[in-house]
């Protein structure tokens, strides 16, 4: 059956979704540009900005490497938790899944930003599920699906949900799951989607049999 981006795929907030951290980031920074009445020093943009592009060159040992040192100098200046998880984005590229999974699961916990948490949920969500632990996976999910505001948005992290309990053997959970994607998003074509609910319905119209129990 389909698994989202894997396993062997990187989960969401790592790299693909590096794509997903960094515009957040990008938000966070014109936000904190508004709101803030001096400038972070020098030192920290030049950190930040070598991290990100050393990140973007797969240098992701020096890139960790970086993001130490400014989270170590600069242990009070604003965006920490969006610098935690380019960090973490650095541990599971280097194979420290362990190291990657406690930095997004003190984000997803203490960040103040809703949309940090949510990528952080996601994040983990991808990881358990390439770790094989489908209920950790499941409930992750879960957690994005509440902070989710745009319900194409909700019906993705519902579909995550369905599709892991649907690798955990939980298939009327799994089916719930993908019931309620499709009624959040009928027939949506919105690219935001990752797996489409179309793609949920085409699982329980054609093989009905994977959300049916032994």
């Amino acid at each position: 059956p389909p698994v989202p981006e894997g396993p062997g795929a990187e989960p969401e907030g790592l790299v693909s979704d590096f794509s997903s951290s960094l515009p957040v980031l990008a938000l966070s920074l014109a936000l904190w540009g508004c709101a803030a009445t001096s400038l972070p020093p020098q030192a920290y943009l030049d950190l930040r900005e070598k991290a990100l592009s050393e990140m973007g060159n797969g240098n992701y040992s020096q890139a960790r490497s970086t993001l130490r040192d400014l989270l170590s100098r600069f242990p009070g200046e604003p965006l920490r938790e969006d610098m935690e998880l380019l960090l973490s984005d650095c541990e599971h590229k280097l194979g420290n899944r362990s190291e990657a999974i406690r930095l997004r699961e003190r984000v997803a916990k203490e960040a103040p930003s809703k949309d940090l948490k949510l990528q952080a949920w996601a994040g983990l969500g991808m990881m358990h599920l390439q770790d094989e632990k489908y209920a950790e996976a499941a409930a992750c999910f879960r957690e994005a699906a509440a902070l989710e505001t745009a319900p194409p948005g909700r019906a993705k992290r519902r579909h995550q949900e369905g599709l892991a309990l649907q690798q955990g053997g939980k298939f009327a959970e799994a089916r719930e799951q993908f019931k309620k994607a499709i009624d959040l998003a009928p027939g949506s074509d919105d690219v935001a989607l990752a797996f489409s609910p179309r793609a949920a319905a085409q699982i329980l119209d054609k093989a009905p049999y994977i959300c049916v129990g032994p």
